[in-house]
């Protein structure tokens, strides 16, 4: 007769047990939710303006993208806004320097400046959109931000 082995439920079933969660966790969570879509973008434009003053920073982004469909669509953010980052492209090395960023410096007194900061031609994106409201991923995480008209 040959000889059984018992299995009672030890590492290796709680080690199986956590991968399967864990898998089925990033399969939910990569599509979008319901009443999201899931598109590409291209982003054509970024801009970025800081201010700062004594004590304080703030930082604005806004981007001109060209949607799935061929919209073009203007997004804005802040660093007040939760998830809003600068964007940053995938590929910084394959971009000609006619496209790369460049910033101006402004000072205005009383410790109060200013640095806006261009760059054209990011790339593609994949991003995930509910109304209004717009996630990109990107290099560095999540940006969320809002469409507020075209260009």
């Amino acid at each position: 007769m040959p000889k059984v082995r018992k299995v009672e439920g030890g590492r290796g079933f709680w080690a199986n047990r956590a991968i399967l969660t864990a898998l089925a966790i990033m399969q939910l969570s990569s599509g979008p939710a319901k009443g999201q879509t899931a598109l590409t973008i291209q982003i054509q434009h970024e801009t970025t303006v800081s201010t700062h003053g004594p004590g304080s920073t703030m930082a604005t982004y806004f981007t001109r993208i060209i949607l799935h469909d061929g919209s073009h669509a203007k997004t804005i953010c802040n660093t007040f806004d939760e998830g809003c980052f600068e964007i940053e492209p995938f590929a910084p090395e394959h971009m000609k320097p006619e496209e790369s960023k460049k910033c101006t410096f402004k000072a205005y007194g009383d410790g109060l400046s200013q640095i806006t900061c261009e760059i054209n031609n990011l790339g593609s994106y994949e991003a995930t959109r509910e109304a209004n409201n717009l996630l990109i991923k990107t290099p560095k995480g999540i940006v969320r931000c809002h469409i507020d008209g075209s260009w």
